[in-house]
């Protein structure tokens, strides 16, 4: 019987307020071989794991603890109407749960004692909270492959201290954004830290002082090339950048074509990776080429 490729892993996470420890749950899925029929999940396969709040990186506790905060504070039970008399029991948090895709509708439950009993209810997701559910699940997945990959046996695709990757682009319509995020979460799955200007700069921050700060000690750099990329002078002073740091650190440069564009002088002599063509498994392949190089993999089967 042939191997089940792992596709990813659909997650749950369990927070529990005091003490404040964290839960997350898993199911590996593999793509199933009818595509219209989506996903599979190998309940073989599924665990959990529980861990301190506070063993967490720091960034994720500050979104889990977020996440919370706002859980709780959507917590509403109704007033009662006792014979004319109004009243209201105290609601006393213990824990929340957030799931996520493909194995069901996104759901964020609180459990609270109230009134000398337990209870649970499921509270609206803003917009705003969907997007830090959404920051916060990369990490919460990474977490749960590297659990994955212990109980097997099988040894850790990344070092601990992670490398920098800088992505360099130039912003355009929302699907070559789309594109670049995409590269920068598998990227992340990878072991390495994406720098991405859209999770790096926020509303309030000096966008020139953000862009300058990005390609500071890097280890890799990859150009997402489009026919405007030489009118944007931010992409053209990175890339001068980069090419200056190639020579003076060996820093790695790898050129993506994202669309049909003339070569660039400056990296004429590079090999590119095409992705002009935007089919998932045909990006994948292309993506294998990027993980290779800044793994440096030596791709000679007979050294």
């Amino acid at each position: 019987m042939a191997a089940l490729k792992v596709t990813g892993l659909s997650i749950w996470v369990h927070v529990d307020l005091n003490p404040p420890f964290v839960v997350i749950g898993y199911t590996p899925t593999a793509q199933n071989a009818e595509p219209e029929v989506g996903v599979r999940l190998l309940t073989e396969y599924e665990s959990q794991f529980k861990t301190s709040l506070y063993d967490l990186p720091s960034a994720l506790q500050t979104k889990i603890s977020r996440l919370g905060e706002y859980a709780v504070n959507r917590v509403d039970i109704p007033e009662l109407d006792l014979g004319g008399t109004m009243g209201r029991g105290s609601v006393r948090p213990r824990s929340f749960q957030v799931t996520g895709p493909p194995r069901a509708r996104r759901l964020l439950i609180v459990t609270f004692a109230v009134s000398g009993g337990l209870s649970s209810k499921e509270v609206p997701i803003s917009e705003a909270t969907e997007r830090l559910i959404q920051n916060m699940w990369p990490m919460c997945e990474q977490l749960a492959w590297d659990h994955l990959r212990a109980r097997l046996g099988v040894t850790p695709q990344h070092a601990t201290e992670k490398r920098k990757v800088y992505l360099s682009y130039r912003k355009g319509p929302a699907a070559r954004r789309g594109f670049v995020e995409g590269v920068a979460h598998r990227l992340g799955r990878e072991g390495f830290d994406p720098w991405f200007d859209e999770w790096e700069i926020k509303a309030g921050d000096s966008i020139p002082r953000g862009i300058a700060s990005g390609p500071e000690n890097v280890y890799g750099i990859v150009a997402i090339l489009t026919a405007d990329f030489p009118d944007g002078r931010w992409a053209r002073e990175e890339l001068e950048n980069a090419i200056a740091q190639r020579v003076e650190r060996d820093i790695k440069i790898i050129p993506l074509r994202y669309e049909q564009c003339e070569r660039l002088e400056l990296l004429r002599s590079l090999r590119y990776v095409d992705c002009t063509i935007h089919e998932p498994d045909r990006f994948e392949a292309q993506f294998l080429q990027i993980i290779d190089a800044l793994n440096e993999i030596d791709l000679n089967p007979y050294r």
